[in-house]
């Protein structure tokens, strides 16, 4: 005796986009997985931002802006090697500002948040590429 397959078949063809929907549902909690990490790192960083004197933030802040303008003027007028010069200035006088060190700490918290401009500038790390190629 044969047996019956129409009942498998029949389940197993109802149960095909079903599958399908449960990839999506994966990826969709995956996203949403995504999205809440992001969200957690921001509310981590603002939190250890805020732990920074805050007036001491703002000159920090004021300086890493000023200087980050000097370079892309220097780097938009062909000036590479001063812009280097001024890079490396930058991150050799805030080396060791406890200022900085805290900024770059809670920096270390959102890596997907901080602009590569920013963090490449404050601790020197190009991996091989010039300031003005960022």
């Amino acid at each position: 005796m044969k047996p019956d397959l129409k009942y498998p078949l029949a389940v197993l063809l109802i149960a095909l986009p079903l599958l399908g929907s449960t990839q999506d549902q994966i990826d969709l909690n995956m996203e949403l997985m995504k999205a809440m990490q992001s969200v957690q790192e921001v509310a981590s960083l603002q939190q250890c931002l805020q732990t920074i004197d805050q007036t001491k933030l703002q000159r920090f802040r004021r300086k890493a802006e000023h200087t980050k303008a000097q370079i892309e003027t220097l780097c938009a007028n062909g000036e590479r090697l001063p812009a280097s010069d001024l890079a490396a200035t930058f991150v050799r006088l805030h080396a060791k500002d406890q200022t900085a060190l805290q900024v770059k700490k809670c920096t270390e918290l959102a890596p997907g948040m901080i602009p590569q401009f920013s963090v490449a500038t404050f601790d020197g790390s190009l991996n091989g590429r010039h300031i003005c190629d960022l």
